[in-house]
Order: C-alpha cells, then structure tokens, then sequence
C-alpha cells in the first residue's frame, strides 16, 4: 500500500512543478493579516519553519519572504528532489527537504520555532495512528513555537461515503476522491471545535480555530483554519 501511494503522490506533483508558484490563501491570511481571535507572533526574520508534507512547494516562496529559514519534508525522494530544483533554480531559495513521513519526520528534536502543515498533518499511515504524527510534532516544535494548519471538516467533499478505519477513534478511508488520488488513505477527522481542542490542549496554548467552506463550481471545501502555541 504505502508504494503505491508513494507512486500516486509521485505523480501527482510531478505534473504541478511549473514556472509559477502560489501560496495558500489561508496561509498568507494567518502569517501576514491581522484578526480578533488569531494570537500568533508575526516576527519571523531568522527564525526556522517547517513545511510539513509540503507537496509540490508551493507555500516556500511565502515562508522565505517573511525571513523565515526553510525546511521542508515529503514522502519520497522524487517529490523532493522535484521541489528543491524548483526552489533553486527559479527563485534562488535554499532549502532542506527530506524523505519522510507524518509519523517519521526527518528532523531533530526542538528544531523549529514555526511549523505550517496546510492539508497533511492528518494523513495517517495505514500502521499507524494520528497520535504518532502528533508526538512527532511535539517533538520537532521548539517550546513557545507555532503550528499553523488546517485539518478536514466532516462536511469536506474528500470524505463523502468514507468509512471508519477499524476500531480507531476519528480515523475515516477514504473511498470517493472525484480526483481518484486518495482512495484508500486514512484520515484523521475532527467533527467539532471541542474535539480539537480536546486533542491539543495538553500540550498547546493560545489555540484559535477558525473555518472556512467554500463551494468552488460543486465542490465543497470545508477546513478548520488552526493556529497554536506549544507550551
């Protein structure tokens, strides 16, 4: 199974790394905006982030100019070798991107002061289980540092007929991506703000949730929008 996903997502970024690069809207709101109930510190010159399962790369540009140094990791050594040309050879930004995994991050313990996971953080290996990749995560965020992520809403159209995976709270298979990518991947879902607020807390404060759904031409996307200090 994880080959062949290896293969899926291989392929999938492949046919992304073009000329042009853009950021995450929810990400260029959370790092460069300001709002009520968002508690983040916005000085990043010289401090390090993480790009976590950072995909074809298209967030690194906005994390290099904010001052911030890159790091990045993937699960196979075709995505990254594809992004760091990308990076190199047409913006100049160094980086250090590595093979890894959710629940095998490829980086020392305290290493970031920031960590962005946008759509990746909840993808569970199919031996596995969402509290590794969350002591991962404790494990690679310095104390005080910030995770800036978005996890799946119940309502997303990723997770239309999904099926609980064996006998594990919140962890869904998902069987009708309208893309055909991610069929047979295990997701972790959170239903409600309570629920993530119960699975962080222990460990985070100053955790600020917001949402955003959207319908892009029939399809739904529904993300919890979170924000979050290590403590």
């Amino acid at each position: 199974m994880e080959e062949k996903i290896n293969r899926l997502y291989s392929d999938f970024h492949a046919q992304k790394l073009g000329v042009h690069c853009y950021p995450n809207e929810f990400l260029v709101r959370t790092m460069l905006g300001k709002y009520p109930e968002l508690k983040i510190s916005h000085e990043y010159q010289g401090k390090k982030v993480l790009d976590w399962a950072c995909g074809d790369g298209r967030n690194i540009l906005l994390l290099h100019n904010c001052g911030l140094s890159v790091s990045a990791f993937e699960i196979t050594e075709e995505i990254c070798t594809g992004v760091e040309e990308r990076m190199q050879q047409l913006y100049n930004i160094p980086i250090d991107i590595r093979v890894g995994r959710n629940n095998k991050v490829p980086f020392a313990d305290n290493s970031f002061d920031y960590i962005v996971a946008s759509s990746s953080i909840y993808y569970v290996d199919h031996n596995s289980n969402f509290n590794e990749n969350y002591d991962e995560l404790c494990r690679v965020l310095k104390t005080g540092g910030y995770i800036i992520m978005t996890l799946s809403r119940s309502d997303n159209f990723i997770l239309k007929d999904c099926v609980k995976w064996q006998d594990k709270e919140g962890h869904y298979q998902i069987t009708n991506d309208p893309y055909g990518l991610r069929n047979g991947d295990i997701f972790r879902v959170w239903q409600n703000e309570e629920e993530i607020r119960e699975t962080f807390s222990k460990d985070f404060g100053d955790i600020c949730i917001g949402k955003t759904v959207e319908d892009y031409y029939g399809m739904h996307i529904a993300l919890w929008l979170v924000v979050m200090r290590k403590i």
